[in-house]
């Protein structure tokens, strides 16, 4: 299923626009506890969710991202890593999401776990030209080796990204003709 409403402000209400979801468990259970008449916490944190775990959201890559919520879209004290919140998480991914756009994500957070780590290592090289201790040396250039390796296969991880990527952009492209052919025929 394709969320493509983003509503930063909360004025819509998300469960006006996508009712379907309150089929799952979790949502319904979201959806039921809160008391407000109009809904506008659970909304709220389903906008939040739609927000944050979005690729094509604007702070999708914002590090803070399940922070700058808080206070907005969802009370200023919502935890975010709590049992419940966690469940909702998995749930918005496995419920809207494409095996790969999935798996897109999961190489998106390799890829930046990984460079986070390349770029704490640049002193690496530095080290094995300052060290004067032949045994020291030899450890670190055992260090650059691995370093290395992880640089090769970070590579072949982008290559991994690109291909997923692809596929995801095809299977947007096709579902976007569907939609069209199904407007085209009345459905």
């Amino acid at each position: 299923m394709r969320l493509e409403v983003f509503d930063f402000e909360n004025k819509q209400s998300f469960w006006e626009i996508y009712p379907e979801l309150k089929l799952i468990p979790s949502f319904k259970a979201l959806y039921d506890n809160d008391t407000d008449k109009k809904k506008r916490e659970s909304s709220g944190v389903m906008w939040a969710l739609q927000i944050c775990l979005h690729p094509n959201s604007k702070v999708y890559n914002a590090p803070d991202k399940w922070e700058i919520t808080k206070g907005r879209l969802v009370p200023k004290d919502y935890d975010w890593e709590s049992t419940a919140s966690q469940k909702l998480i998995e749930d918005f991914l496995n419920v809207t999401f494409t095996e790969a756009e999935k798996t897109l994500m999961n190489l998106d957070i390799t890829l930046k776990e990984r460079s986070k780590f390349l770029k704490s290592q640049k002193d690496l090289y530095r080290a094995v030209e300052q060290s004067t201790d032949v045994k020291e040396k030899l450890e670190l250039i055992k260090l650059v080796k691995e370093f290395d390796t992880i640089i090769t296969n970070t590579n072949k991880l982008m290559d991994e990204y690109n291909k997923v990527k692809k596929i995801v952009l095809d299977e947007e492209t096709l579902n976007k003709k569907n939609i069209s052919t199904s407007d085209d025929m009345g459905i």
